[in-house]
């Protein structure tokens, strides 16, 4: 079974992001995997490590797609984005500095740090490209 299957509740109309959103969600059932293979754990920080970057690349799309569709709310998304690389990125820092193993509440905060913001965050832009009628491909 897979731990974070994607939902068409997360899309949010733009075929990139959307999926890009979906290689982040497979980033994080890789992670899941590997943890429950009890992978060694410089291979479940190599799959993080691959999701940060991964990630980093997502919102700068992001952001340069809104900044030149002029969305309103973009230095808030900007600054959502800059709080959670921060977040994700400190993590993955504490983790390996303590040689803490990857464990559920590791998985826990990145199943609610993706979908958490692809239902609230996302969706506004999304509203916001419908509205304007810029929809599919940006």
């Amino acid at each position: 079974m897979t731990f974070m299957p994607w939902k068409d509740e997360y899309s949010v109309g733009v075929q990139l992001f959307d999926d890009q959103h979906q290689k982040m969600f497979q980033f994080i059932n890789d992670l899941n995997d590997a943890m429950m293979d009890v992978e060694e754990q410089a291979v479940l920080f190599a799959i993080i490590e691959g999701l940060i970057e991964y990630t980093k690349k997502h919102f700068k799309d992001e952001e340069d797609n809104l900044r030149r569709h002029c969305f309103s709310g973009l230095a808030e998304h900007e600054a959502e984005h800059q709080k959670l690389t921060k977040s994700v990125i400190d993590f993955s820092v504490e983790n390996k500095n303590h040689d803490s193993s990857v464990t559920v509440k590791v998985m826990d905060f990145l199943y609610h740090w993706i979908t958490d913001h692809i239902l609230d965050s996302d969706k506004k832009y999304s509203e916001f490209l419908k509205g304007k009628e810029i929809i599919g491909d940006v």
